[in-house]
């Protein structure tokens, strides 16, 4: 795995394909690149770059607060690196989604389009003002405690334990692996510092004062890839143990709030990822690559 320093930390990348960057992944909460490989590897002959944010995966903790100003900024620093194309196609998952909408915000002259799968809205919020306590903690959304448990585990040196789980949990549940993803995957969930960089990304995206920054309209193409709603509500009653009425109550919310992130674009298209939960790139992969491709 390729290292360079950004000056505020050392970021671990991986590029596919050889020539400027095209393409521009960025990752979901307290995920690593590896779990793009096998994706980033059908877009060989589209030079990509996937890589792990400051604190997480092989990449060293960030000297700067964990806000997505901030991990936009460590972003260009990093594409300052490298040979890119003037405008890139940003791809943005889950959390990622956020921070791809931001730099399209921040930097229009390096965005050609921006991919939001299944991304965190600014109104994420909606979900503890709409559900009730019960909805609220049935619909997953607090990460909160399950980073502190990861954050628990893997400081007292107990992340072997938690590997065989781990395995049977998303990316894992979604994508089989080669030997040398699943390593880099399970070594990065195993660490301490994966989990403290998590919660803090978290809860600097839950900050008001943190998202004023989302200013302005993306002149650019951006098209927002939605999980499908029967996928997700199988899902949450089964993992969730939801009842069905819970389950779609929390998902009719859920594809408001991500819609709502379709104010920042004057020119946005949405779609529905029919075999997909919320790991769309894994599920629905010829989708979003030929969604990608249709951006060059």
């Amino acid at each position: 795995m390729n290292t360079v320093d950004i000056g505020t930390a050392r970021i671990a990348y991986r590029i596919f394909g050889s020539g400027p960057i095209k393409i521009v992944i960025e990752g979901s909460l307290n995920s690593c690149n590896a779990e793009w490989w096998n994706f980033c590897s059908d877009l060989i002959d589209l030079p990509v770059l996937v890589y792990d944010r400051a604190g997480y995966g092989n990449s060293t903790k960030s000297s700067l607060d964990r806000t997505p100003k901030n991990i936009v900024y460590e972003l260009s620093e990093l594409l300052n690196k490298f040979e890119t194309e003037k405008e890139l196609i940003i791809v943005g998952h889950s959390q990622g989604g956020l921070y791809a909408t931001l730099f399209a915000l921040v930097h229009p002259e390096k965005t050609k389009a921006v991919i939001l799968l299944d991304p965190l809205s600014l109104t994420d919020g909606r979900f503890k003002t709409e559900l009730n306590e019960k909805e609220f903690y049935s619909s997953g959304v607090d990460k909160t405690k399950a980073l502190k448990m990861g954050k628990v585990l893997t400081g007292m040196r107990f992340g072997f334990i938690i590997r065989g789980l781990l395995k049977k949990a998303p990316p894992f549940y979604y994508e089989k692996y080669d030997k040398e993803a699943e390593k880099y995957i399970l070594s990065a969930l195993t660490q301490k510092k994966q989990y403290e960089t998590a919660l803090l990304e978290y809860e600097n995206a839950h900050k008001a004062e943190n998202l004023k920054v989302f200013i302005g309209k993306i002149q650019k193409p951006v098209l927002l890839i939605r999980h499908n709603d029967k996928k997700m509500i199988e899902e949450m009653m089964y993992f969730g143990n939801c009842e069905k009425a819970v389950a779609e109550k929390i998902e009719y919310l859920w594809q408001s709030v991500m819609r709502d992130m379709l104010q920042f674009s004057n020119n946005a298209e949405e779609i529905s990822a029919e075999n997909s939960s919320h790991y769309i790139h894994l599920t629905d992969r010829k989708l979003v690559i030929d969604k990608i491709k249709g951006f060059i």
